[in-house]
């Protein structure tokens, strides 16, 4: 299970940034992860890591405070206990992207790797002219 959670830690960006259907996306995933399994695998679990605590941070002190005003106070608190309700799920919602911008970074970064299609690189090349071999990519001068 481990295993396919992290190779499928990179599916949502694959199929997002690149436009392409589920196949495509799925086989790209495995050529990605090729030979990073580990490095995958820690990125994974430090998000989850992070998720999780951030998740705590939020969810104790709510969870808390509405029980104990729903328990200990006798009149109707409902409407304090929903703006808080909305605050901690506005706050999870937040913490929820973590998640894809991990992913994203991982898979930019392994895009680089394998296909040596950097920004780094398209930046050096910046204010120079075309060679031939060159004249088939798009140009990036501005």
């Amino acid at each position: 299970m481990c295993y396919f959670i992290t190779v499928f830690f990179l599916f949502y960006p694959i199929m997002l940034i690149e436009n392409r259907g589920f196949g495509y996306s799925f086989s790209k995933c495995f050529a990605l992860i090729k030979g990073k399994w580990w490095s995958t695998f820690g990125v994974v679990v430090v998000i989850a890591i992070i998720t999780y605590a951030l998740y705590l941070l939020v969810l104790i002190p709510f969870s808390v405070a509405s029980g104990g005003t729903i328990t200990f106070l006798s009149y109707n608190v409902s409407t304090v206990v929903t703006l808080c309700y909305c605050v901690a799920i506005g706050l999870l919602q937040v913490i929820n992207i973590l998640h894809l911008t991990g992913a994203g970074v991982s898979y930019f970064s392994y895009m680089e790797d394998k296909e040596s299609v950097g920004l780094l690189e398209r930046i050096d090349t910046l204010g120079t002219t075309q060679t031939e071999e060159d004249a088939g990519s798009a140009n990036d001068e501005y």
